[in-house]
């Protein structure tokens, strides 16, 4: 077990990818006790269904007393959280 864990998203994160992302980040965050940094670098595109996953990953690890973190979130999917409001929920940097 380490204390934090980092899991790297490319690509979409849409309806095609979502449940295999939601098991992919999951997977990881059971292995560490720490709060999960999920790095945006490589995302493309974020459609309700990707909002749903992160939104579900950060319940669960609230559950917990950890926290989740979004880093280099920029344009179109940045533009999705803001516009939803959620990125008063998930942190950002």
């Amino acid at each position: 077990m380490t204390d934090g864990c980092v899991y790297a998203l490319s690509g979409e994160l849409d309806a095609a990818r979502a449940p295999r992302v939601r098991s992919g980040i999951w997977e990881r965050a059971v292995r560490c006790t720490g709060d999960v940094t999920i790095d945006c670098r490589g995302l493309a595109f974020l459609d309700s269904s990707g909002l749903q996953v992160l939104f579900e990953v950060y319940r669960r690890l609230q559950q917990q007393g950890r926290s989740l973190f979004l880093t280099n979130l920029a344009g179109p999917p940045r533009r999705a959280l803001s516009l939803t409001g959620m990125d008063a929920y998930l942190r950002t940097g």
